[in-house]
């Protein structure tokens, strides 16, 4: 039987991704919700104490914008282990034919919030860094850390950086097929974020949910790459073991 093509891993792992992330969508609704909130609330606290509300200049915009990636990042970091640990519960009982609660989402989440937290900020700090400074090598940061969050959740004898860059080497141009165009198409979504603005932190808060939605979709969607991964190696390393000796 051929191998699937990069084409048809990112296809089918996409697909699983948003059929999980929406067979569970009132699990995964309050948390992109309150996400949205938190960063809503952040960024308009943000905009009228460093003037944008009243001056329009270039300046203030720059202040404003650092402002705004800055506490993107913190957030990210804070809670981005909770919604990451979420994505790989839902994906990983979607494959199972089951769903997911929101209360038994959370605690899974928490449980391993303590493991997940170190590895995810260097992966978010590296992955962030670049997409600010130039989008590709936030992407090849990507490619090579999306399945963090699945190790650090599943996997508990190993350092997630170093496993998940031995694990995705065998996708990163799935991964790629996946993130660039979703990337691309938030940063498309963020402009109206001034506009949203004008309209009240409700509007924000929707704009800003909708961000966090297409985002945990990926998430969900590097766990199944992550999982047709490991099974992948473990069919080929049943393949190789020795046919056990036959009794006498």
């Amino acid at each position: 039987m051929s191998k699937p093509s990069t084409f048809g891993n990112a296809i089918s792992a996409l697909g699983g991704g948003t059929a999980a992330t929406f067979k569970n969508l009132g699990t995964v609704l309050p948390l992109m919700l309150v996400m949205g909130l938190v960063a809503a609330g952040a960024d308009s606290f943000l905009y009228h104490q460093l003037g944008g509300a009243e001056n329009q200049d270039q300046g203030t915009f720059i202040k404003v914008l650092l402002a705004w990636t800055g506490v993107a990042l913190v957030q990210e970091i804070l809670l981005g282990p909770i919604v990451g640990a979420v994505a790989v519960y839902i994906g990983r009982l979607h494959s199972a034919g089951q769903s997911a609660s929101l209360y038994n989402a959370v605690n899974f989440a928490l449980g391993r919030y303590s493991r997940l937290f170190v590895p995810r900020m260097i992966a978010q700090l590296s992955i962030q860094i670049g997409l600010m400074l130039l989008l590709f090598p936030g992407v090849i940061y990507v490619s090579m850390y999306a399945f963090v969050d699945s190790v650090a959740c599943l996997e508990q004898k190993v350092w997630p950086i170093d496993r998940s860059k031995k694990l995705t080497r065998g996708r990163r141009g799935s991964i790629v097929l996946i993130y660039l165009p979703v990337a691309i198409l938030v940063q498309v979504v963020a402009l109206a974020e001034l506009w949203a603005l004008q309209q009240g932190v409700f509007v924000l808060a929707g704009v800003f949910s909708l961000i966090s939605l297409i985002f945990f979709i990926v998430n969900v969607s590097f766990y199944k790459l992550y999982e047709g991964r490991t099974q992948a190696l473990q069919a080929a390393a049943d393949a190789k073991a020795p046919e056990p000796a036959a009794a006498p």
